[in-house]
């Protein structure tokens, strides 16, 4: 028997070099334990097609392995979509999106104690937990995902709008959901922490071979334990940093803070983030983070640069202010006042719904009935998406409508929506607050909608009789 030709087999980290999906982009996340900061590395791709389908993560990821905590070049622990979703609030990018950090540059005993003997998941004590919280905090304030998160929500709003007006029974379901005692807050249900406004992309960016300008923000707040990413542009390829025609360096002359705890990424379509660990006793005041980029040697000769940027970091103690949401006058009313509502088609028969958490900025510009949100930019608006094939509600508009004209059918899916809508929100408010066991959400899910269309008949007799009267 022949002996079969020898072959090399490569691993997913070559595959995805190689033959990268739609974006990828590498950081540095500052992480402190026993007192030393140490730089680990994150890559992060996005892929062009969701899972499932023919280019998407599962075609070359393990599926349910979104982001994958390695040591030695072995992942020893993963987070499945769910657990991504739960923990940063990125509901659509969810779904194309895979990260890799990197423990390498820990302590080989280190690692020993963030991961359990077995090489399967991260151990339960404080440390494996201040990582992980520290990979959240991180992916949650990361630019690029956040940006492309937006568009996905934006797109499956837009291509999802229909003639039914969702806008004045979105209001039924905020004023209910209110006098019920809870609050949407800034943050989405249950309040959170405030959204901080952002500067985008300079609308004049033009990548050059060499650049003229580097900007950021005027002044950044952060908190003593925070993990923050600082957008910066710079208007050039990224092969000038790539090849190493230019550097990046930063500066700050806050006593606390050091180079270990402020790292650049790559520089990525003119955009490069400065990742800061703010200590835990860190000195609060107002301080000047500097970023520049010093003199290279031009391709037309001689010395060009230096650029720079210099940014106020104020270091603080007090909680952010939480954002004002827009009344119908065009005023200010208290902040979570507004609720958004969808109905979707492609949902699986059995789901009544859910609820998202979306920017207004992406809401606004999906669904023009929601255009007046702009003005609250990224302030996340919980959004109501039900469901139009529900199996319960068409066999109850069914019936409906061989006895009824189509207005009465579409007051009965308003009531609907409302009464559903409401119990969704309490229910996202609950597990956002307090977290809900796969068992409650599935059982509270499948209960809801059938208590509300079961109220619905004897409504519908009541409105008859008092018509009658």
């Amino acid at each position: 028997m022949a002996k079969p030709e020898p072959r090399a087999v490569y691993g997913l980290s070559k595959a995805l070099a190689d033959d990268p999906p739609q974006l990828h982009g590498r950081d540095r996340l500052p992480f402190q334990i026993d007192g030393v900061t140490y730089q680990l590395p994150i890559d992060w791709w996005v892929f062009p097609e969701t899972s499932g389908n023919p280019g998407g993560r599962d075609s070359r990821v393990a599926i349910g392995h979104v982001v994958s905590f390695t040591s030695s070049g072995q992942v020893h622990h993963h987070w499945d979509k769910t657990r991504l979703k739960g923990s940063t609030g990125l509901n659509k990018v969810d779904d194309r999106v895979y990260v890799v950090v990197e423990t390498d540059e820990l302590p080989i005993k280190t690692r020993t104690r963030l991961f359990t003997p077995d090489r399967a998941a991260l151990l339960p004590n404080e440390a494996a937990i201040r990582l992980e919280d520290s990979v959240a905090a991180f992916l949650r304030d990361h630019d690029e995902l956040r940006e492309i998160n937006g568009q996905l929500q934006g797109e499956a709003i837009e291509g999802h709008i229909g003639s039914r007006k969702t806008r004045a029974v979105a209001q039924r379901i905020s004023q209910a959901f209110h006098a019920k005692g809870f609050s949407t807050g800034g943050g989405g249900v249950g309040g959170g922490r405030a959204s901080t406004p952002r500067p985008g992309r300079p609308k004049k960016l033009k990548l050059l071979a060499e650049p003229t300008e580097l900007s950021g923000p005027k002044s950044v707040t952060v908190r003593p334990e925070d993990i923050r990413s600082i957008t910066f542009w710079l208007d050039a390829k990224d092969s000038f940093m790539a090849k190493g025609i230019g550097r990046f360096e930063i500066d700050c002359d806050h006593p606390d803070l050091d180079s270990t705890q402020l790292l650049s990424s790559d520089l990525l379509n003119g955009r490069i983030r400065v990742n800061a660990l703010i200590p835990e006793d860190a000195k609060l005041g107002s301080y000047t983070l500097t970023v520049r980029v010093p003199e290279w040697t031009s391709r037309a000769g001689g010395l060009a640069g230096p650029l720079a940027h210099e940014t106020i970091l104020v270091v603080t103690n007090e909680p952010p202010a939480p954002p004002r949401a827009p009344s119908q006058s065009g005023g200010a009313s208290g902040a979570g006042a507004e609720v958004a509502l969808q109905w979707r088609k492609e949902i699986a028969a059995n789901n009544a719904g859910f609820v998202e958490d979306v920017e207004a900025q992406n809401l606004a510009a999906g669904d023009p009935e929601y255009a007046d949100l702009a003005k609250l930019g990224d302030q996340k608006i919980p959004t109501i998406v039900l469901n139009e094939n529900y199996s319960e509600l068409r066999k109850y508009i069914n019936s409906m409508r061989t006895r009824k004209g189509d207005q009465a059918v579409e007051d009965a899916r308003g009531r609907y929506a409302a009464g559903v809508g409401v119990g969704l929100l309490v229910m996202h408010a609950e597990e956002t607050l307090k977290g809900l066991a796969d068992e409650q959400r599935a059982a509270i899910s499948r209960a809801q909608p059938r208590t509300t269309l079961s109220l619905l008949p004897d409504f519908d007799k009541l409105m008859a009789e008092l018509d009658a009267d």
